[in-house]
């Protein structure tokens, strides 16, 4: 089969086994690589992965590693974030939570630039649980803070007028 188009190959049966050798340059030379090694030791990107069985972090093994150095981040996450925004003075709502019968918990950071000596920047943990919301700051500046009105988390400068070069980023860590 040296000689067919990979056009007129037969397709695989799928799912693969790892083993199966793939042809690959490197250098000038034409070398081979098993589907298993193809990303072997290499950061993979991805915008969408889905699982139909286990999903592993930080380990190879089904049950854990005690002994295992790799930095691991888990839980469900949902990254919400908006960049060149003006913030006019007074509250503005970032995100509304959704899904409060499920206990949640948020990483928020929210400023804006007042101008070239002053940013007003605010950190803050927000935790939902059925309706009950909490906000505690992190970090908060004079005419900057980060506070919830029902479900919906605002962020409020108190400037006296609109702040341009705003952003937000809310990260749910569970």
């Amino acid at each position: 089969m040296s000689n067919s188009k990979i056009s007129a190959l037969t397709g695989a049966t799928t799912p693969l086994a790892g083993t199966e050798v793939l042809p690959i340059v490197q250098g000038s030379t034409t070398k081979q690589v098993s589907v298993a090694n193809l990303t072997a030791g290499r950061a993979i990107n991805a915008s969408t992965v889905e699982t139909t069985g286990e999903t592993r972090f930080g380990t190879t093994s089904s049950g854990g590693s005690a002994t295992n150095t790799n930095k691991t981040i888990g839980g469900v996450f949902t990254t919400l974030h908006q960049s060149g925004i003006s913030f006019p003075a007074g509250a503005n709502t970032l995100f509304t939570l959704a899904d409060l019968g499920a206990a949640q918990t948020w990483f928020v950071i929210a400023n804006c630039n007042g101008n070239v000596t002053s940013v007003y920047h605010s950190v803050a943990i927000v935790r939902a649980n059925n309706t009950d919301v909490s906000v505690t700051p992190l970090v908060t500046s004079a005419l900057g803070v980060i506070s919830v009105s029902g479900l919906n988390i605002q962020y409020t400068q108190s400037s006296g007028g609109t702040q341009p070069g705003g952003m937000f980023f809310a990260i749910r860590l569970s």
